[in-house]
């Protein structure tokens, strides 16, 4: 990617686990932990990674809730 590409990290969490504001807790908690590790062991620039979270979700992949417990990484558009 250009060094000048942003990116977006979006946490989620199943919504058959837990409470709405438990899932919307942990989802934001997934994205800023990516985003962390990104800057902190990577040396990604914390002005090229922007940060957003969906809470608890329906199954998004394979009919499994515990793939939805993820973080996903898209480019932006600019």
């Amino acid at each position: 990617a250009p060094a000048e590409a942003k990116f977006l990290i979006v946490g989620y969490a199943d919504k058959a686990t837990g409470s709405a504001a438990g899932n919307e807790i942990l989802s934001r908690k997934r994205a800023e932990s990516v985003r962390e590790c990104l800057v902190n062991e990577f040396g990604v620039p914390l002005s090229r990674l922007d940060v957003s979270w969906k809470g608890g979700v329906g199954n998004m992949f394979y009919d499994d809730p515990a793939l939805s417990r993820v973080v996903i990484i898209t480019p932006k558009d600019k």
